[in-house]
């Protein structure tokens, strides 16, 4: 389903209430539980990922840490760096030769 701009705002507004009943009065919080709605759907708090949102909100203990864990939950894992690369490949390099018996 795709939401023009008023239907957008609508909704947002509707949610309003409900964020500051939970907590949440900063606007950069607001603004990100807003985006959150939109993309990734009405209810996402109780829906997102099989409730892992709303286990998050209920196990921190303030909206600013909660806010923090939910982007961190978010977040897509980062591709690891070349010297990363290096480095797992060096320890398992390392690893293999510990393993082999030098012959005489």
């Amino acid at each position: 389903m795709k939401l023009d701009r008023e239907s957008s705002a609508i909704h947002l507004r509707s949610k309003r209430e409900k964020f500051f009943k939970m907590g949440f009065w900063r606007r950069d919080h607001l603004t990100k539980l807003c985006v959150w709605e939109l993309m990734l759907g009405p209810e996402f708090i109780d829906t997102y990922a099989d409730g892992q949102i709303k286990r998050i909100l209920i196990s921190q203990p303030s909206d600013w840490e909660a806010i923090k864990q939910i982007g961190l939950f978010l977040e897509p894992p980062q591709e690891p760096t070349d010297a990363e690369i290096q480095l797992k490949m060096l320890a398992e390099q390392r690893a293999r030769h510990a393993g082999v018996k030098s012959t005489p």
